[in-house]
């Protein structure tokens, strides 16, 4: 199987925007409905398409040092990372949150 990347990304942000009620008028960069328990905007910072298009066998571990991602899928798949800005709960800095996701 070989991924339809463009209609493969907009089912990927359709289903974010209503699981993590947020939603995005452009691109990768999402807001927060009031409903949605995230404050901050959110960004896709990372995706990437594991499939057919390069021979390989299943199960198959991925490996991504930039995200510090290993995680071993047994078919075609694709990865995501999203990033946000941390609640301020305490006095500092600005601290980033980000979580990787594998859609098999």
């Amino acid at each position: 199987m070989v991924f339809e990347q463009d209609r493969a990304i907009e089912n990927l942000k359709s289903s974010l925007e209503e699981n993590l009620k947020i939603s995005s008028s452009d691109g990768f960069v999402y807001t927060p409905n009031e409903s949605s328990f995230f404050k901050n905007d959110l960004y896709i910072s990372h995706i990437e398409f594991i499939d057919d298009s390069v021979t390989r066998t299943y199960p198959y571990t991925y490996i991504n040092d930039k995200y510090e991602i290993m995680e071993t899928v047994d078919g075609p798949s694709i990865i995501a990372v999203m990033t946000t800005e941390s609640p301020h709960w305490f006095n500092g800095g600005i601290t980033f949150i980000r979580q990787a996701a594998v859609y098999e």
